[in-house]
């Protein structure tokens, strides 16, 4: 990227720790466990860069729409009733996921690979100024949301079905959540050149009609309303893919900026716990999962402007009483509400990891700091670049 040119504004990772990054590994002073790490990332970027890109319309049928371009997907919570021959109609098992969600019949499982692999492909370009990455990361953003014959239509009606009960419902924009994360990888192709001209064009349009969407649809509107991660992360969709798109006008930031003020108000308890996550079957998911909806809503606001992370309610709530709340548990202490084990894997170690990640950045704060670096180290080694060279005192 020229030197005179502003680095762009990224949410959920830090530019400064993957310039040092970078530079680190390029003069040879990197730490042995960021060198392993980039070793592995950059080989998984190499097998990925030679894979086909994924698309919506590689599902063997269409969903309720009978659109093949539309996103489909059965809630992962939702289960056949083993009652009835058909399963018909499903029933919804909080917190258990049906290792149906992620068959080849829905969109979800190729919908998380897309993401992946742009995560992979992006990072890799950008640290190891690696061009074929690029290139590949490129396809796989040109194929999902930019080709006409195989982009996915920008919205979500059809996920989060329920069979025999709905045909989609609004807690499916849900999904929609890891576009932040997109978009932030986007900025990292596009700054070493990588991702432009009508490519960006493209995806901008989408992100437009995206965000018009989530604004203006009955299930935008109802999911625009919730007052648990699902507002925070429709809050944090709108303003992404508005402000990606250049629709972020001056009233939407201040609706979204006023929005936000409330989400702190409702979310969280007197002593920074969040409640309404933390009554689900997973509490330890639910809680992490939720302050890392809080945190990446005040992020993307921050893009825009507006500062979340100072805010604090009338009577002492804030984003920092949260992350009081769960830094001990953050740190390694033993959580003493519920959570759940299963085989499907919940993620709930990423959204801790993410959720530290990024109050690090929003609040400077260095035993958050501390906290990321511990779980990263237990993490993928995407999540040991991103969380920078200890050894070398990168900061958080």
């Amino acid at each position: 990227m020229p030197s005179n040119v502003p680095p762009p504004s990224l949410t959920t990772m830090s530019w400064t720790v993957l310039s040092g990054v970078r530079e680190a590994l390029r003069d040879g002073s990197a730490g042995e466990p960021l060198r392993s790490a980039w070793d592995a990332l950059l080989a998984r970027g190499r097998a990925v860069a030679a894979l086909a890109p994924v698309t919506v319309t590689d599902k063997p049928h269409p969903g309720p729409s009978g659109e093949v371009r539309d996103f489909y997907a059965i809630g992962k919570y939702a289960w056949p009733d083993p009652e009835r021959a058909d399963g018909l109609p499903y029933l919804r098992r909080d917190c258990l996921i049906n290792p149906e969600s992620n068959s080849g019949r829905y969109d979800k499982a190729r919908y998380d690979e897309m993401v992946e692999r742009v995560r992979v492909l992006a990072l890799g370009a950008f640290i190891g100024d690696d061009a074929e990455l690029g290139e590949a990361a490129a396809a796989v953003l040109r194929t999902w949301f930019v080709d006409p014959g195989t982009s996915m239509t920008p919205h979500l009606r059809h996920a989060a079905v329920l069979p025999g009960v709905n045909d989609g419902a609004g807690i499916g924009i849900i999904e929609g959540a890891v576009l932040v994360e997109v978009l932030d990888h986007v900025h990292l192709l596009e700054a070493d050149g990588h991702w432009r001209g009508a490519d960006r064009d493209g995806l901008r349009a989408w992100m437009a009609d995206y965000a018009h969407w989530l604004r203006t649809s009955e299930f935008g509107t109802a999911e625009g309303r919730m007052v648990n991660n699902h507002g925070s992360f429709w809050l944090a969709q709108v303003a992404a893919a508005a402000g990606y798109a250049g629709t972020a006008t001056p009233e939407v930031v201040a609706d979204l900026a006023e929005l936000g003020r409330t989400h702190l108000d409702h979310q969280l308890g007197p002593d920074g716990s969040l409640p309404e996550e933390m009554a689900r079957l997973d509490a330890w998911q639910y809680a992490t999962y939720g302050l890392r909806a809080l945190a990446t809503e005040a992020q993307v606001l921050a893009g825009l402007g507006v500062d979340q992370w100072a805010y604090t309610t009338s009577d002492g709530r804030s984003l920092r009483l949260a992350y009081e709340f769960l830094l001990p548990y953050l740190g390694g202490a033993e959580w003493p509400y519920a959570r759940v084990d299963q085989a499907e894997d919940n993620h709930a170690g990423d959204h801790a990891i993410a959720a530290a990640r990024i109050g690090a950045i929003g609040l400077a704060d260095p035993r958050v700091a501390d906290a990321h670096r511990r779980l990263a180290a237990t993490g993928e080694p995407r999540h040991v670049v991103l969380a920078g060279d200890a050894r070398q005192g990168v900061d958080a």
